[in-house]
């Protein structure tokens, strides 16, 4: 009798001691489990943060403002398939703002194959004087030129959204992009607009009477005048417009 019970201890010790142990090993891998995913999780939050690290080493999107106002977008030409070395060091140094304090960033420079004119030449991308919205921004405001009488009105949305007119068509050897250009030159004068055949320059171009109304006919579409102009530049500035009183 006490060797029945004796035995009936022992087993059941046995399969309590079992139980226990599987139940510790369920436990374990259990545990193990957790583990794994909570490793696995951080290493994809790391593997996150190093991508998003990589990316905004990539410069993102660059906004250019001299000499005229331009886009670049470094995520669009990673995804085209070129890589970092593709452009750093030989065509822009990665330092922000040296190739603008260069001198020499210019369209004139991009045709003879410097900065993006290395790839925009028209065979591996599109050619530099194509294309120009792609970068390049239509000025919002139209243009007041002082030079050399103030003062002459230029709106670019008349001429771009109303008229269709490509950018291409002037700003390749019409008219340079920089901003005042045409007013350091001795040439922007209305004989150089006025005239007729190869010597014909600027406006006079298109305003020939045949693509657009004669450039000496129409005065006052672009000569605004110096009180009108005055007028102008005050409001912009947010002054009052004195209005001049009739009589004494």
């Amino acid at each position: 009798m006490k060797r029945s019970v004796l035995l009936a201890f022992v087993v059941f010790s046995c399969l309590l001691l079992a139980s226990v142990l599987a139940t510790s090993k369920s436990g374990v891998a259990d545990m193990a489990k957790e583990d794994e995913k909570v490793e696995q999780t951080t290493s994809e939050q790391v593997a996150e943060e190093e991508e998003e690290e990589e990316e905004a080493d990539h410069g993102g999107v660059i906004i250019y403002e001299e000499p005229a106002k331009a886009i670049f977008d470094h995520d669009m030409h990673l995804d085209g398939g070129m890589e970092c070395d593709s452009c750093h060091d030989e065509l822009f140094e990665e330092e922000t703002g040296a190739a603008e304090a260069s001198g020499e960033f210019t369209m004139a420079a991009f045709k003879e194959g410097k900065y993006c004119g290395s790839c925009h030449d028209g065979d591996t991308a599109f050619d530099i004087y194509t294309q120009c919205e792609a970068c390049h921004f239509a000025p919002e405001d139209p243009i007041y030129f002082t030079k050399p009488v103030l003062a002459v009105i230029f709106d670019h949305k008349v001429h771009v959204n109303r008229e269709k007119i490509q950018c291409e068509e002037c700003h390749k050897e019409v008219f340079s992009m920089k901003s005042g250009t045409a007013e350091l030159t001795e040439d922007f004068i209305m004989a150089k607009i006025y005239c007729e055949g190869a010597d014909v320059k600027y406006c006079g171009v298109c305003h020939n009477s045949k693509r657009a109304f004669a450039d000496n006919t129409r005065c006052t579409v672009c000569h605004i005048g110096v009180k009108d102009y005055n007028k102008i530049m005050a409001q912009k500035k947010g002054k009052p417009v004195k209005e001049k009183t009739k009589g004494h």
